[in-house]
């Protein structure tokens, strides 16, 4: 699956703070509203996800033993010929039978890796996919981005017309925003 990116289009004008910009998602057009806020939604939406950013687990070091071993904070990996096969120990345990030392290796370095990955608070995925999280936190944050678009439109159309919005029209438009703003900064939070 790929990510959709998120892009603005000025409706007329040069970019600027009066000017009305276009939000889209991928193709879709999302809403419409000023473009400072625009490029705001647009650049947070398409931040890097900390998720991604998690580094990769070390290849284990082999030592030559009665086989090999690889030292790890949590117990020694060991890989051992036995007749025609190779086992495959952790901690003094054994783990797995294989055919050859690579594989007997392999096998140990997944499980180490396995065993670190399983330790993330937000488990890493592919680079380009989104967190498995990201789907409902990103609907119900597209949502709110659609939701405060319609009152901000609804409130400048009515200041344009020379009257003045009503206080809950006002506090819709401010809570949808407040909302947004929120679930972009515990985005940003959590890559800290």
């Amino acid at each position: 699956m790929t990510e959709k990116l998120w892009r603005y289009g000025i409706q007329h004008g040069s970019e600027g703070e009066a000017n009305y910009a276009w939000v889209y998602r991928g193709q879709d057009m999302i809403a419409t509203m000023k473009t400072h806020i625009a490029k705001e939604i647009c650049d947070r939406m398409n931040a890097p996800d900390p998720a991604v950013n998690v580094g990769t687990v070390k290849a284990l070091e082999w030592v030559l033993n009665r086989g090999f071993a690889a030292e790890t904070p949590f117990g020694l990996y060991e890989v051992e010929p036995h007749g025609a096969v190779w086992h495959m120990l952790h901690a003094g345990g054994f783990v797995s039978l294989h055919s050859t030392e690579d594989e007997a290796q392999s096998a140990a370095q997944a499980d180490y890796e396995r065993r670190i990955l399983s330790a993330l608070s937000t488990p890493p995925h592919e680079a380009g996919s989104p967190a498995p999280s990201t789907d409902v936190v990103g609907s119900e944050l597209l949502t709110t981005i659609k939701e405060f678009a319609r009152w901000h439109h609804l409130n400048e159309m009515t200041i344009a017309a020379g009257k003045t919005p009503s206080d809950s029209e006002i506090d819709f438009e401010a809570i949808a925003w407040n909302r947004i703003t929120r679930a972009l900064a515990a985005t940003e939070g959590s890559a800290e």
